[in-house]
């Protein structure tokens, strides 16, 4: 079948292999696919599988004339294209995971300020990270989504996808410029920083929660015939929310430094792996 529409290509004026098209396409589409399903901006279970396959065979097909002159196949037997295919896919799915992580430390911080508020039991199922997140959570994931497209976020990941075949080319392997263990620090460190920015976002209404326990401990003291629990608990939740609408601008002014971290640290990873 191959030979036929071989020579039906050639009749028609088009010299390419088309065994080596199929290829090269097929490892193009493997690290779009993995990236694109991992990012919480442009997969997850929200989007179904057949828009997000068209998505990525769109991109590939806008990226392969860039790609195509500067390829140099060598010889390609079938073990070598199974080990390019996983490859590709190991390198889609780190960049699809490193997309993911500032989106995790939103939520991560929404649920940590809901736990302090005692309002943890309340979870909602967020399809982006396919994972059940608690209310604050759930509204800062979707609110940071909106914010992440509104900036063009998603253009700039796709236009540091796209570079990254330039970087990586698709049928060399690579090479870790700066050795494995320098790729190791910084997905370490990366996924490390999840944590600074969960504490971050969370830190006006955990240090007003803190106050507010203080406070009715020297209560408790005073008036110890008093249930400082059970009268804590409505103040905490409402004072909680709404130190978090006060503090709104503080966390919508620290996203986009986030954002931009994100991809820098997507470009660097590729750099070292390249």
């Amino acid at each position: 079948m191959l030979s036929a529409l071989q020579h039906i290509l050639t009749s028609l004026g088009f010299h390419e292999d088309v065994s080596l098209f199929i290829v090269v396409f097929g490892l193009v589409m493997a690290r779009l696919i993995t990236a694109i399903t991992l990012s919480p901006f442009l997969g997850g279970k929200s989007v179904s599988s057949t828009i997000k396959v068209a998505l990525a065979a769109l991109i590939g097909v806008v990226l392969f004339p860039s790609l195509a002159p500067n390829l140099h196949p060598g010889e390609l037997d079938t073990l070598r294209v199974m080990g390019l295919l996983v490859k590709e896919s190991a390198i889609g799915a780190t960049i699809g995971f490193m997309s993911q992580i500032v989106f995790q430390s939103v939520q991560m911080a929404g649920a940590t300020m809901d736990y302090a508020r005692g309002m943890s039991q309340a979870t909602f199922f967020a399809p982006q990270l396919e994972a059940n997140v608690s209310l604050i959570g759930q509204l800062q994931l979707q609110a940071s989504l909106v914010l992440f497209l509104v900036l063009n976020g998603h253009l700039l990941f796709l236009r540091a996808l796209a570079a990254s075949f330039l970087k990586i080319p698709l049928l060399d392997f690579p090479h870790f410029s700066g050795g494995t263990t320098i790729v190791m620090e910084q997905l370490a460190r990366y996924t490390g920083e999840s944590l600074k920015i969960a504490v971050q976002l969370s830190a006006p209404v955990l240090i007003t929660l803190f106050l507010v326990d203080v406070s009715f401990g020297v209560i408790g003291k005073v008036a110890s015939g008093l249930n400082v629990h059970s009268e804590s608990q409505p103040v905490k939740a409402m004072l909680g929310l709404a130190i978090l609408f006060l503090a709104l601008a503080y966390v919508v002014g620290r996203m986009p430094g986030y954002f931009a971290d994100m991809l820098q640290q997507i470009e660097q990873l590729v750099q070292h792996i390249a």
